[in-house]
């Protein structure tokens, strides 16, 4: 069990997880996670891995299981290989955790400006984490990484994380957040994806605090398209004759259209939202497919039109704000 790679095999096996779930009778008491660098665990390993989970089951139900300081101090040091990158963890021994639950979300959390911090990021981490029912916060360079332990999918993530945003509030702050995910191995694309989710967040709705990778992943993909050519490469060609027609023109046409795709094509509930009678939305939504020859009706044409808009939206944000880097997501 105490078996690590030579530097010439670092980076040469790839990286799972065995995972046991700690059983006393039918109770799970904890998850045993072994990180396993050769992709797999001989029949031996797995013996003792067994042999090793169910000694541990015992100790953690009669309540002796390693002191919560220790216990977050190994936390703290496996969050921190894992985020300094695969290369980095590979080179560590298979340290054992106990306790952890089904599903992972991290969380990046940084300062507008790093002017704008009030009190050390450090104590801020823990008043963070402690907020939240299971979950551990480091402090990594000049950002403030929240994982986040659950049984089960958070139905309603920006809900649930309300009660950081007095602090954030204070603090100027602000959150992105990834997707779920099931393995720590993950860990390190996750925090990838939260730390964009906040960079392009805070470029599109600068009043926001908290942004979900699952509401900004379209101008994630967008951002890397982008980088060599023009708005126009990624707009229809129909979108783009309609946009020079309410140029010219000074029409509500290409808004209209907006607010029509968004209300899931309800003529009806378009005309509320934009406080016009709903024959003036029949109206234009005939002008508008006359102009670009498009069928509305047709969901293809419905998506592509909207994937303009974003494309769009996007490039008005990005013009303002410093270029998004996509490189490793804290610098290096």
């Amino acid at each position: 069990m105490s078996w690590r790679p030579t530097p010439s095999e670092i980076g040469t096996f790839p990286l799972t997880f065995f995972r046991k779930e700690l059983l006393v009778g039918s109770e799970q008491v904890g998850t045993l996670c072994i990180p396993v660098f050769s992709g797999h665990f001989t029949a031996r390993e797995e013996y003792f891995a067994d042999l090793l989970g169910n000694l541990l089951a015992v100790y953690i139900h009669k309540g002796n299981l390693l002191s919560i300081p220790k216990r977050d101090t190994i936390i703290e040091q496996l969050l921190r290989s894992l985020l300094d990158g695969i290369k980095h963890m590979s080179e560590m021994p298979r340290d054992i955790i106990g306790g952890f639950k089904k599903i992972f979300y991290v969380l990046v959390i940084k300062p507008y400006d790093v002017k704008d911090i009030k009190q050390p990021l450090y104590p801020m981490a823990q008043i963070l984490a402690a907020a939240l029912p299971t979950a551990y916060g480091i402090v990594f360079k000049d950002s403030i990484i929240i994982l986040v332990n659950e049984d089960k999918e958070i139905k309603n993530l920006t809900e649930y994380l309300q009660p950081l945003l007095p602090i954030m509030s204070e603090n100027n702050m602000v959150m992105g957040v990834s997707n779920l995910f099931f393995t720590l191995d993950q860990l390190y694309a996750s925090a990838y994806k939260a730390q964009i989710s906040a960079h392009i967040g805070m470029a599109l709705h600068p009043d926001e605090r908290i942004f979900l990778f699952s509401d900004y992943y379209i101008y994630y993909l967008l951002d890397i398209g982008m980088k060599n050519e023009s708005t126009s490469c990624f707009c229809m060609p129909e979108f783009m004759r309609l946009a020079v027609y309410c140029e010219k023109n000074n029409s509500e046409l290409l808004e209209t259209l907006r607010m029509y795709l968004k209300c899931g094509r309800n003529k009806a509930q378009t005309a509320r939202e934009m406080y016009r009678h709903v024959a003036t939305i029949k109206y234009r939504i005939t002008q508008i497919e006359e102009i670009t020859g498009l069928d509305l009706d047709n969901d293809d044409n419905a998506l592509k039109l909207m994937l303009s808009f974003k494309v769009l939206e996007y490039e008005k944000a990005t013009m303002k704000a410093k270029p998004i880097f996509l490189g490793s997501p804290f610098g290096d």
